[in-house]
């Protein structure tokens, strides 16, 4: 719990992140599977992929959306939530056993939206689709 010394509570920023995480593993192997109905031809199947993807895309969009109300409580939460969600993992400085476990979650964020990235951007070309929603709409934070 928020002490009252930190303007932000690692613990739930933990969370959510975690949380996140979990939404974005849950996204790459939907993408996977929507390939595997692409290469087979099965439209039913691809339809039903692509709308349960785009579910956990807004469930993963809602912790993103909490993440950052954190950061509305105040202007050291403010700046709290940009050193540690908004700037590079590689660089902050973790001062303590929860912000490396924040700073690890994240890194661990970004590799899955690459692979999510590649995976979508094979699966359009597969189902002729121009556009890959992951170009528009940026699931990790901006890297700095």
């Amino acid at each position: 719990m928020d002490t009252g010394s930190e303007p932000v509570d690692l613990e739930k920023l933990a969370i959510l992140l975690q949380r996140r995480y979990n939404h974005l593993k849950e996204i790459r192997k939907l993408t996977g599977e929507a390939a595997e109905a692409a290469d087979r031809q099965d439209e039913v199947t691809l339809d039903l992929i692509l709308q349960m993807r785009g579910e956990a895309l807004e469930r993963c969009d809602r912790a993103w959306q909490e993440i950052l109300l954190m950061g509305e409580e105040s202007p050291e939460a403010a700046a709290e939530i940009h050193r540690l969600i908004l700037v590079s993992p590689e660089q902050v400085p973790e001062t303590s056993e929860m912000e490396r476990m924040i700073a690890e979650t994240r890194t661990h964020c970004l590799a899955v939206v690459d692979q999510i990235r590649e995976q979508d951007r094979i699966l359009n070309l597969r189902i002729g689709k121009e556009r890959s929603i992951f170009n528009a709409a940026d699931l990790s934070a901006p890297r700095h």
